[in-house]
């Protein structure tokens, strides 16, 4: 029998303004994952950075992309989770197992910009601590007006 995941909404947050960041906190570790779903434009082109429980050191991260006829990959810009752009930009980050307590978390992004590019990585989270607080940040900029972030929770 194949097994159906329920997505339960738990915050949804559409910029009024520009904003430097955006946090979701006291995250209930009620869920199998987390899925956040983003639709929004920056400032620039630029990364996109996610900080867990307040952690800026224990990430890893492998990546590709392709962007008109160039691709690439590698590892490296460890906080990076999205790649944001002056036009429409669609992301998903999943965050694995976000509540396990014996186990590092797996993060698996994909997002794009129509003809600018196309990302997709995964991240660690090297801790064993519970995961109760994420913020998103562009790495320079800012997300712009209307922007949308809606975080829910995995019903396995």
């Amino acid at each position: 029998m194949a097994i159906t995941k329920t997505y339960r909404p738990l915050q949804t947050l559409t910029l009024s303004g520009s904003a430097t960041s955006v946090t979701f906190s006291n995250i209930p570790n009620s869920y199998s994952d987390l899925i956040l779903i983003y639709n929004g434009t920056t400032t620039a082109n630029i990364g996109v950075s996610a900080t867990l429980n307040g952690d800026t050191a224990n990430q890893q991260r492998t990546f590709m992309y392709g962007s008109g006829g160039t691709k690439d990959g590698g590892t490296g810009g460890p906080r990076e989770v999205i790649y944001s752009s002056t036009t429409m930009t669609t992301a998903i980050v999943e965050f694995l197992d976000y509540s396990a307590t014996d186990k590092h978390k797996m993060i698996l992004c994909r997002s794009g910009a129509a003809g600018v590019i196309t990302l997709a990585s995964i991240n660690t989270w090297q801790s064993l601590t519970a995961l109760n607080s994420i913020s998103i940040s562009p790495n320079s900029g800012s997300f712009s007006l209307n922007s949308t972030f809606s975080l829910y929770g995995v019903i396995a």
